[in-house]
């Protein structure tokens, strides 16, 4: 349902719906509904950009586009460490957490002191992430991509596109 029109007086709002037979209301119970604002999706194009990046690095250095990317992930501080699990807890949320996608990054890290519980480093995916840290993620693959020769736009491009991404975000 699409709200066409709100009026808000003394505590009540009035909403004007597309929805003519409002059948919902039948069931309605204070707390079950919620509004909330339809978000703009973010910047496609930073995101692109970013893929952009991983596909030529993995075209010079010879290893899959997915392993350039898990690597940048693995270079940002957007982890949770999950530490006293047993071996079977950590294979079982290892592999829940990585069908997330294809950022979405959990590696052993250390051991308990007793051998036989682990620690994880769960990474999150760059679809979380805020545009300081898409940023930071972008500014890895550029270097990456500057190290093994392969040119970099001007400053003002990312900072264009990044602020691009920022407006989408909102």
């Amino acid at each position: 349902m699409r709200v066409q029109f709100v009026k808000y007086s003394q505590g009540f709002l009035l909403l004007k719906t597309d929805d003519p037979d409002m059948k919902f209301l039948e069931s309605f119970k204070p707390g079950n509904y919620e509004i909330v604002k339809i978000r703009e999706k973010r910047s496609n194009r930073a995101n692109s950009y970013m893929w952009a990046l991983c596909r030529d690095i993995s075209e010079v250095v010879g290893i899959p586009v997915n392993e350039v990317y898990k690597n940048a992930i693995r270079e940002m501080p957007v982890y949770k460490d999950i530490g006293d699990l047993s071996e079977a807890d950590a294979s079982t949320l290892k592999t829940a957490w990585e069908k997330l996608g294809k950022g979405w990054v959990a590696e052993q890290v250390d051991y308990e002191p007793d051998g036989e519980h682990v620690v994880y480093r769960f990474y999150y995916g760059s679809s979380t992430y805020n545009v300081r840290q898409m940023q930071r993620l972008i500014d890895i693959l550029l270097q990456d991509a500057a190290a093994v020769g392969i040119p970099t736009p001007e400053e003002d491009y990312i900072r264009n596109l990044m602020e691009e991404y920022e407006r989408q975000r909102k």
